[in-house]
């Protein structure tokens, strides 16, 4: 399965979400999402890497100044749709 994604130029991209690495966003901070470390439910568990340090979803929407929002899965985005979206799919 695959969502799209932007590229630096604006046009979309698809993201395989079979990758065992996946980009990740979360207002303004860019990050990887370690698959096969991610455990649903996964907010404590330390799966996205940012500056080089391994950190959990929830620390991530802390960083990006999101977590007011209370719905992680909302705030943090792979490609153009919301982890949330791409959970009940894939991971």
């Amino acid at each position: 399965m695959s969502v799209n994604g932007t590229d630096d130029g604006g046009s979309t991209t698809p993201v395989d979400l079979k990758a065992p690495i996946l980009e990740v966003r979360c207002g303004h901070l860019v990050a990887r999402l370690h698959t096969e470390k991610f455990v649903c439910p996964g907010i404590h568990q330390p799966c996205i890497e940012l500056d080089g340090e391994l950190i959990s979803p929830k620390e991530f929407t802390i960083r990006a100044n999101k977590d007011k929002q209370k719905d992680w899965k909302g705030s943090i985005r792979i490609g153009k749709s919301n982890m949330r979206y791409v959970d009940s799919f894939v991971l």
